[in-house]
């Protein structure tokens, strides 16, 4: 293990541990002990549980995975209710998950979004929010009192300069990720926010492959970025960034997403994994068919065991790699 990512790894447990309950740990032996398996059906619970705080975005993406989705900034009623958010977190499935994300959408947009990162971490959870950080800077006060575990920023082009300005005053108090989206020929692109991060005091940056959703064709992950420019980057900043590069494709499918993670929209859908289209979200998490080992989710990881992929996974770059070495 590199220095830069048990830095990471350290900072997270030592604000994690603080507010940890014993649930939260037991699940996490319990996921280190069977997931490995792949079985249909799971003793543990799941170690990652993304929550929709809002529909709403104030960006427009056309790689986004739910192109055509979401509803406009301005939209009513597109957001999660603290209520609702509460009633959740009463979920066996919820209560037992190490990291809770606040997904969307614009998790930012939620005007609630600060009352319920306590909530959450009042009840043990690693509290992460995912932003394209559009609003950290006018909400950085708020975040930074009710201290989140993790921030997961999107680090877009044409938002650089921005994050240039708010994301030193958040660092220092918040362990911060950026996330940068590789296209063939964008080595530019991933260098200046591997400076950005240097500069701001992020410690880690995850590079990834643009996902196909129809709209834009996306990549499979095979040789669009070249062993030179790795090791370039990592001779440049690798003792200062944990740098996560895009895993190699398998030659079969090794998604970890439907072993590890569960996805619930702000009223009680849940999704298959994180990059799949809202469209193919089954049931609610308050019936029956929505929990972590519902019917049509055993069913779904018996099919990727036996390398049946349904449609929205086919070019999927989660669907071939294996980022948490389950096995």
């Amino acid at each position: 293990m590199s220095v830069s990512r048990y830095r990471f790894y350290l900072r997270l447990l030592l604000r994690w541990l603080p507010h940890a309950r014993w649930r939260q740990v037991w699940n996490l032996i319990l996921f280190r002990l069977w997931v490995g398996t792949r079985r249909d059906c799971l003793p543990c619970g799941p170690i990652n549980v993304l929550v929709w705080a809002s529909r709403r975005c104030n960006k427009r993406c056309n790689f986004c995975h739910y192109h055509g989705e979401l509803a406009a900034p301005s939209a009513e009623g597109q957001d999660l209710s603290v209520s609702t958010f509460l009633a959740m977190l009463e979920h066996p499935d919820l209560k037992r998950s190490l990291r809770l994300s606040f997904y969307g959408g614009e998790p930012l947009l939620n005007p609630d979004l600060p009352a319920m990162i306590q909530l959450a971490r009042h009840r043990g959870h690693l509290v992460s929010i995912n932003t394209n950080g559009r609003l950290l800077a006018k909400r950085a006060a708020e975040l930074i009192a009710v201290m989140p575990d993790l921030l997961c920023v999107s680090a877009y082009p044409e938002d650089i300069d921005a994050l240039r300005h708010s994301l030193p005053r958040l660092t220092p108090v918040v362990p911060v990720k950026l996330g940068v989206l590789f296209e063939a020929g964008q080595e530019s692109v991933v260098e200046r926010t591997l400076q950005l991060a240097a500069d701001t005091g992020v410690q880690a940056v995850f590079v990834e492959y643009v996902c196909g959703n129809g709209v834009v064709a996306g990549a499979d992950g095979r040789d669009l970025i070249n062993t030179e420019f790795r090791r370039r980057c990592e001779r440049r900043f690798g003792r200062q960034l944990f740098i996560v590069w895009p895993a190699p494709r398998a030659t079969e499918p090794r998604c970890a997403e439907l072993w590890s993670t569960m996805v619930v929209t702000l009223d009680g859908q849940v999704g298959p994994c994180c990059v799949t289209p809202l469209a193919t979200y089954h049931g609610s998490l308050f019936a029956s068919e929505g929990g972590w080992n519902a019917p049509w989710r055993q069913h779904l990881r018996r099919d990727f065991r036996q390398g049946r992929l349904p449609d929205y996974c086919v070019n999927c770059r989660f669907a071939y790699s294996d980022p948490l070495e389950l096995g």
